[in-house]
């Protein structure tokens, strides 16, 4: 299924009145993003998407080998069922599809320098949790840099701005859950409830056989897009707007005219939205307000063209008169208000 359509407007004899491509990106069923996990030979890739119903997805070799294809019910978005795990570093592509839509990302290969990350998880509106990759720095890393705090067989959290220790925790902290498999981790330890902010661990790399200082900026993730999508009414046009999907519901959508009254103002309870307005009657500039359960907003702004007045004119005769023509009848108009 493409994601671009043609919205065509005729009059009554057939000339073409109005011709638009759209491609309202953020309604129809897609693949967000694939994350992954680097390891020393392989790595591990997750597929994110959205709007499918039972999907099906597949991973490919960049050659067309099929590598494997799992399946998950309903309004699945992505996560253990269909995750790829253990894969030879190479390029890749995934197709996820149901029975109406498909979509495809390209993943090119992304050979490690080491397995060791760090990762955000859990967003909240003012805090958010963190997993950092393990194992810890081996006790001859802390000999040859004395200034660095030494807690044994521990990984230690620091603010990067005021170098403030967070805390220090064992390695193998497997009653956290990594959200992206539903698997313990597979190594490592997880801080919850911190602050939005700046932070950084030091990480032996099992790969390279070093320890590495690795510091992660973390923000409240928080964005949105917005396009027009015509109605098959003249009447009416579409605007679908979709936030990232780890910003809180409820979503809150306000659409204003050029002249700053107001087409939608409604809140739903899912990322990806779909409206329909009344067409404002000349081209000019939509505002489209978008906030989300947090209270985080931004504004974006579509441009509505015109849309060709349409109308048909039908006569329906009354009574025979006299003579044998029509004493009276109807002139019947149809078509948008705009035409009129």
């Amino acid at each position: 299924m493409t994601k671009k359509m043609t919205f065509v407007v005729k009059d009554g004899c057939g000339n073409l009145k109005y011709q638009a491509w759209e491609s309202p990106e953020g309604f129809l069923p897609y693949i967000k993003e694939v994350w992954h996990n680097l390891g020393c030979y392989d790595w591990d890739l997750y597929p994110r998407y959205y709007g499918f119903n039972d999907p099906t997805v597949c991973l490919y070799k960049a050659d067309g080998t099929l590598v494997a294809c799992k399946t998950a019910p309903g309004n699945y978005t992505g996560g253990a069922l269909t995750n790829f795990f253990a894969l030879p570093y190479g390029d890749y592509y995934v197709i996820v599809q149901d029975a109406c839509s498909r979509d495809s990302m390209f993943k090119p290969s992304l050979e490690s320098f080491g397995g060791s990350q760090i990762d955000p998880f859990g967003w909240d509106c003012n805090k958010f949790n963190m997993h950092v990759d393990g194992p810890p720095p081996p006790q001859q890393f802390y000999i040859d840099n004395p200034g660095i705090y030494n807690q044994g067989d521990s990984i230690c959290l620091y603010e990067y701005y005021t170098n403030t220790l967070i805390g220090c925790k064992p390695n193998y902290d497997s009653v956290t859950l990594n959200p992206r498999t539903g698997e313990p981790w597979a190594s490592g330890a997880a801080w919850f409830d911190l602050p939005y902010g700046r932070y950084y661990a030091y990480i032996f790399d099992p790969c390279l056989d070093t320890t590495f200082k690795i510091d992660s900026v973390v923000t409240y993730p928080f964005a949105f897009e917005s396009n027009l999508s015509p109605h098959c009414s003249v009447n009416q046009w579409g605007v679908s707007v979709s936030f990232l999907p780890e910003a809180k519901a409820p979503y809150t959508v306000k659409v204003l005219y050029p002249d700053g009254s107001t087409a939608i103002n409604a809140t739903y309870t899912q990322p990806n939205t779909y409206s329909l307005y009344n067409t404002w009657p000349s081209p000019g500039t939509l505002t489209v307000i978008g906030s989300d359960g947090c209270g985080y907003s931004d504004t974006s702004y579509i441009y509505q063209t015109q849309i060709t007045a349409q109308r048909t004119v039908r006569t329906k005769g009354g009574c025979p008169g006299i003579y044998g023509v029509s004493g009276g009848g109807d002139i019947i108009l149809e078509g948008n208000p705009f035409a009129y």
